[in-house]
């Protein structure tokens, strides 16, 4: 009876192994250096895309010291993988303030991957380009 469940839990695992090698590799901390729109570019330095396990998600913005005491805002949901070029995030619903910290019109976004490298993360949606540096 062991063996079969040692032999199941491995055949579960390493096949789980190989589904996740079929998703963009994004796990790690991103900081969002530059937005661009068709305004132009616009540099930011205080907003941290972080993944963990192709699954879990969480956003983080730090503030200027002027505004403490709320040095930092972290929200948190789950991503998901609709297509090899695409990454969809979904926030907790709860969270009220998505629009402020943001500036997506829900609490759930699906960007396209338009470059994804150990270095570099560029993401898109509705005409805006986010590019972002590993950290």
């Amino acid at each position: 009876m062991k063996k079969l469940f040692f032999a199941l839990t491995f055949s579960l695992l390493f096949f789980t192994t190989c589904l996740d090698r079929n998703l963009p590799d994004v796990n790690g901390m991103w900081q969002l250096k530059t937005i661009e729109d068709e305004q132009g570019s616009h540099a930011v330095d205080t907003i941290f895309y972080s993944f963990q396990r192709q699954a879990i998600f969480s956003y983080t913005v730090l503030y200027p010291p002027e505004r403490w005491p709320m040095e930092k805002e972290i929200l948190y949901g789950y991503i998901d993988f609709p297509a090899s070029d695409q990454l969809h995030i979904q926030l907790d619903p709860r969270y009220h303030i998505i629009k402020n910290l943001t500036l997506w019109k829900d609490t759930a976004v699906t960007y396209t991957i338009k470059e994804l490298n150990t270095h570099r993360l560029v993401l898109s949606h509705s005409g805006v380009t986010y590019h972002f540096i590993n950290y």
